[in-house]
């Protein structure tokens, strides 16, 4: 869910690339117009190659994910608390127990669990 998050976000600036965006008139364009070469991509922003946006969201993914493995299991325990507490009270507090378990191992076990679907997909 993470990773289809970060490609929502991505796809607009992967679009960009593919498109034919033209700039608002400005003293770049008219120097390039007349041949002289553009120091800025569009309004001063530097072109990137589709390798470096691949760069920069696999970066912005694996320091997602690794703070999400150091805060999940702190959280479950968390949970495990008050859901054992709850439980003497609520008989529905075993579905919070469950659900924090598996929550920490899907976050736990995402890469592999990533890894076997584009393992079975290119297969």
């Amino acid at each position: 869910m993470l990773i289809a998050a970060l490609l929502v976000f991505a796809a607009p600036v992967l679009a960009d690339q593919q498109t034919n965006i033209q700039p608002a008139a400005t003293p770049g364009a008219q120097s390039m117009a007349q041949g002289e070469p553009q120091q800025g991509g569009f309004a001063g922003v530097q072109p990137v190659s589709p390798e470096e946006v691949a760069g920069k969201v696999g970066k912005i993914v694996d320091r997602v994910y690794s703070m999400a493995g150091n805060i999940a299991p702190k959280i479950t325990v968390l949970v495990l608390i008050v859901g054992g507490l709850l439980l003497a009270l609520f008989k529905e507090a075993r579905k919070v127990i469950i659900w924090s378990i598996v929550g920490l191992i899907l976050v736990l076990w995402a890469q592999q669990v990533v890894g076997l679907i584009i393992g079975l997909m290119n297969s």
